[in-house]
């Protein structure tokens, strides 16, 4: 029996070596924290409940701080044993090696039959009632206090307030909580012989002697006599504002629960944990590694919103990626001459909207921004930039369309209605992105990091906890201005491709950032169009306690390794199990969420396939030597001096006289409309040449 080896009572924490990363969502526990998975009896869903083989499967199935739930029972010689329930009969094959061994006694009250482990040396096993115990001439008190000089533990729990109260003070209040465990609400306290109904009303009592309770899970969201849920009670809202933790049990993946959750756990997870208005702060089940998919599962970050749907950053690309299942909404913020902030891929508008026809005198070179001529929203006024139509993206390189009817649909939208947009949607989170910060305030006289400071305290997004904010800088500086808002979280880009990140500049970063962005050929090395490796980027930034955002995920084949069978999934699946980054930033938010949300992200072992991330070099094994594509030169590693920026310049003063003069913008005509097709399929052409050749090189 593992309790032999553990000893503990109720509930410790596993002693796994977990992976050095918090997450990054703000959870609505009590501490912040994601909540925790507790393991009852181990993976006793599967296995025979507190086995050996439980405990190990969980541990090896589940989160890192997974926390494993031990119903400590003794035996007539006072041995400890982890067993729900003092009656063996349903559990184990004690009334076949014991057939004459079946007894009657009153357990609180209540009659019970059965076989009893204080029958028994080192045979029996201890749920609940320390009452009981103590009738045998066993003191569960004084087990518990050595045991926990023996090893940690860190919640002790239990339904007598007697039991935790006689605690207090015989164990560490800093390394160990009591938890007050309710049973069925018509069940009989045995200390204060009162209803646990009752003694539901009186939290404050409650709290003078526990830091949490353990609830059944009806406790929370009820059910009606049709397995319907009801509204959620307001049990864990009371529970936290008075400082107390709220656990709750009761959850089986093959137990019959409301039908509103169309017989999905994890949708029951979700329901405790990422609603709009609560979450506790652990669930006891017995298949701890569907809870912890629930809880751990990876950011889905747009980038300008679906722009793989529709033009990127406008209010229809937003709303597809609410609905398409985004967990962060993001906007990169651009400023206008006249000091508007609004949401758009990059200062240069040139490629996003139709700014070429109307504004093609307004071009200009700035190399502190880009190589290439464009033309810049800081050179425009709001209402200039609102008479341009949005204009959806080509793929990067191969001039695919994407959804090509609604090619000019949509309309900007200024960082305000973003904001208020997002505040009223389902979103857990948004990302705003900040660039160009030293030129705008030093050539442009815009203060682009004060006004996205402000816009963000208007809305009261500094105030809030029910989302999380990131603010995200290729710029060192940007991100310290923001440090005086504890709940924000900072964001580093690092848009070059890195091979390494050495521990002198993973430790220069963790003084600014939170969270790094980082491109896809950071962390996965490519030769020509395979795969050849990952690097130690991700981990080096994991041992370094920071999340890794990896972006941009693209549906379309032309952006995808061959070693990914031109399937975005196998992508995501690679970054996500292959390399366990936090979040992926993608055009196509219902890709990632319907991978995630699908039985093949997490398998349980009973499914007969599951999508499987891509080996790095497989497909190179296979290839003759002839066919190679040559070796290329390793990407630099990140130095120190590469990370900090310089500080940002005070805001310039520029005279309105200096700024170049407005013109009327003109509507693209018929035939400006023609030329733009014909560009696209000049755009296109080198694809479908791509393509064909490389079919027919195949056969």
């Amino acid at each position: 029996m593992l309790g032999h080896l553990l000893f503990a009572f109720l509930l410790f924490h596993g002693v796994i070596e977990a992976k050095n990363v918090k997450s990054v969502v703000k959870w609505q526990t009590l501490s912040g924290d994601e909540p925790l998975v507790i393991a009852r009896g181990g993976y006793s869903g599967i296995f025979p409940e507190s086995s050996q083989f439980a405990y190990q499967f969980a541990i090896s199935t589940s989160l890192p701080d997974l926390v494993l739930f031990c119903d400590l029972q003794l035996t007539k010689d006072g041995v400890g044993f982890c067993h729900s329930g003092l009656k063996l009969d349903n559990s184990t094959n004690i009334s076949q090696a014991f057939p004459k061994g079946q007894t009657t006694y009153s357990v609180n009250g209540e009659v019970a039959t059965g076989w009893f482990g204080i029958d028994y040396v080192s045979k029996a096993l201890f749920e609940k009632y320390n009452n009981f115990f103590k009738e045998h001439k066993l003191d569960i008190t004084e087990y518990v206090v050595g045991s926990s000089n023996q090893m940690p533990i860190d919640f002790i729990s239990s339904p007598e307030i007697d039991f935790l109260k006689g605690l207090n003070g015989k164990v560490s209040g800093r390394t160990t909580k009591l938890i007050f465990r309710f049973l069925e609400a018509d069940k009989t306290e045995p200390s204060t012989k009162q209803k646990y109904a009752s003694l539901l009303k009186d939290l404050p009592m409650i709290k003078s002697f526990s830091s949490g309770i353990l609830v059944p899970k009806e406790y929370i969201w009820p059910v009606d006599e049709n397995l319907y849920l009801k509204p959620a009670t307001t049990l864990v809202l009371d529970a936290h504002k008075l400082g107390l933790e709220v656990y709750a049990y009761g959850f089986a993946n093959d137990a019959p629960a409301s039908y509103n959750y169309s017989y999905d756990p994890s949708a029951e997870y979700l329901q405790f944990i990422d609603n709009s208005d609560f979450s506790v702060d652990g669930v006891l089940t017995d298949f701890p590694s569907t809870a912890s998919a629930a809880i751990d599962k990876p950011l889905i970050i747009s980038h300008n919103g679906a722009s793989g749907v529709y033009a990127g950053s406008t209010d229809l690309a937003y709303q597809q990626a609410v609905n398409d299942g985004a967990d962060i909404i993001d906007c990169s913020v651009q400023m206008t001459k006249d000091g508007v902030a609004f949401c758009l891929d990059s200062a240069d508008i040139s490629k996003t909207t139709t700014a070429m026809t109307s504004f093609m005198t307004r071009a200009a070179v700035i190399p502190e921004i880009q190589k290439d001529n464009g033309i810049y929203s800081f050179d425009l006024t709001w209402s200039e930039i609102e008479s341009l139509k949005p204009s959806a993206t080509r793929l990067p390189s191969s001039g695919l369309s994407r959804n090509p009817a609604m090619q000019y649909a949509g309309k900007f939208v200024t960082l305000p209605e973003f904001l208020d947009f997002a505040k009223n949607s389902s979103v857990p989170g948004i990302l705003i992105s900040i660039e160009n910060a030293v030129y705008l305030a030093s050539k442009a006289g815009l203060d682009i990091v004060g006004t996205v400071f402000n816009n963000l305290s208007a809305a009261s997004y500094d105030q809030q906890t029910i989302q999380q904010v990131y603010i995200q800088s290729d710029d060192t500086s940007v991100l310290e201005k923001f440090k005086s808002v504890s709940s924000y979280k900072r964001v580093l880009m690092i848009k070059e491709t890195i091979s390494d990140a050495p521990k002198p500049s993973v430790a220069e970063i963790k003084q600014f950032a939170d969270v790094v962005n980082l491109p896809r050929s950071s962390l996965v090395l490519y030769s020509d169009f395979f795969l050849s490796g990952f690097t130690p980027v991700t981990n080096e930034m994991f041992a370094a306690n920071i999340s890794v955002f990896v972006s941009v995920l693209r549906n379309e084949f032309t952006a995808l390794a061959f070693d990914y069978f031109s399937d975005p999934v196998v992508e995501i699946a690679t970054y996500i199990i292959g390399l366990g980054v936090d979040g992926v930033v993608t055009e196509y938010p219902a890709t990632a969420s319907l991978y995630m949300r699908s039985p093949c992200f997490y398998s349980d072992g009973k499914l007969p396939y599951t999508i499987q991330p891509a080996q790095p070099g497989s497909l190179l094994s296979l290839a003759p030597p002839e066919a190679l594509p040559p070796a290329e030169a390793p990407a630099p590693v990140l130095e120190p001096a590469d990370v900090q920026d310089p500080p940002l310049p005070p805001v310039a003063k520029i005279d309105p006289a200096d700024a170049p003069p407005a013109s009327l913008p003109t509507p693209p005509s018929q035939s400006t409309q023609s030329v733009n097709s014909i560009t696209a399929l000049l755009y296109s052409f080198p694809m479908v040449f791509f393509t064909f050749m490389y079919l027919l090189s195949s056969h």
